[in-house]
């Protein structure tokens, strides 16, 4: 049968394509396909982290699950601990929680990684990134930025420490700004926590806040006292939406 494999964040997953059209499925056959998620395909890996199996079929046949006045969709069933299976019908969206979850749990298992909440642009060969809650900027940031440096996403991010260092990991998520996704890595140089102001400036700021932008949360202690390590490369990042010569300043303190 069919199998494609990608390295979304530094894992490995395999696509086992065990439905009776192959790998002839709405989610492949689509434009977001070739744009989010084929560059970040690979050809040849040591070991699978990972397997999605889309089948036509739930292996329990069971697509809704009921919770009292509430009907709920059941989009995947865990066949074992590294391999779940899913229907080849599955919108974009549903894709998209599926491997959110699996990147979680990888995250988890394999150590220091999660998710952020945040958006990023490339800066001499490292990964800015800016942090922040709903509304707070993060896609505007980008869209301000862009002309004089490269984005890399706006929404969400993996972050990796891989020999003592920091690493930026694109994922292949749809997001506001539809920038073209190359699953790049990038170290990571600063953290920016981004706040709405009449008047541009960059102050110090605090390793502990980082933690509220982690989407997988996590009781690792080690992780929480990494980021609350990081104080010399957090910085609170004060803008105005309306500066049109933001990318500009900040070049001059890069």
């Amino acid at each position: 049968m069919p199998e494609k494999l990608f390295n979304f964040g530094g894992f490995i997953i395999k696509i086992i394509f065990a439905c009776s059209t192959g790998d002839k499925i709405p989610l492949i056959d689509s434009a977001w396909y070739r744009s989010i998620i084929a560059p970040f395909s690979v050809e040849k890996v040591d070991k699978v982290d990972f397997f999605i199996k889309f089948v036509n079929q739930m292996p329990e046949d069971k697509y809704f699950l009921k919770k009292g006045n509430s009907l709920y969709i059941k989009l995947f069933t865990q066949l074992n601990e590294n391999t779940l299976a899913t229907p080849f019908t599955i919108n974009v969206s549903q894709f998209e929680i599926i491997i959110e979850k699996i990147l979680s749990y990888l995250a988890q298992k394999h150590g220091f990684a999660f998710i952020m909440h945040a958006s990023a642009i490339s800066v001499n060969r490292q990964a800015y990134l800016f942090l922040g809650d709903k509304g707070s900027g993060k896609s505007t940031i980008i869209s301000m930025l862009c002309k004089k440096f490269e984005p890399l996403c706006d929404d969400k991010c993996l972050v990796r420490k891989e020999n003592g260092k920091l690493y930026f990991y694109q994922l292949p998520f749809v997001e506001k700004n539809n920038h073209k996704k190359k699953g790049i890595r990038l170290p990571i140089g600063k953290f920016f926590i981004l706040k709405k102001s009449s008047r541009f400036t960059i102050q110090k700021g605090d390793g502990c806040r980082l933690k509220d932008f982690v989407l997988n949360k996590t009781d690792s202690q080690s992780i929480l006292s990494l980021l609350e390590d990081l104080g010399e490369s957090v910085y609170f990042f004060y803008f105005s939406d309306k500066d049109n010569f933001l990318a500009d300043k900040l070049l001059t303190l890069l």
